[in-house]
């Protein structure tokens, strides 16, 4: 098996990585959720758009 060195630093690092991750996850989320919101209030128009294109 593996053994793994974990220093005090390393612990640190890890766990401002893991927050870092948290919060790239949650920005990641909410520029979705806008996306999302802005498709939904657009939908018509998109659709006009289509229309006329094909």
């Amino acid at each position: 098996g593996y053994f793994r060195y974990w220093t005090p630093k390393i612990r640190a690092h890890l766990g401002e990585l893991s927050n870092a991750e948290a919060e790239r996850e949650s920005k990641l989320k909410s520029i979705l959720q806008r996306f999302i919101i802005r498709f939904c209030d657009h939908h018509l128009k998109l659709r006009q758009l289509i229309s006329v294109i094909a």
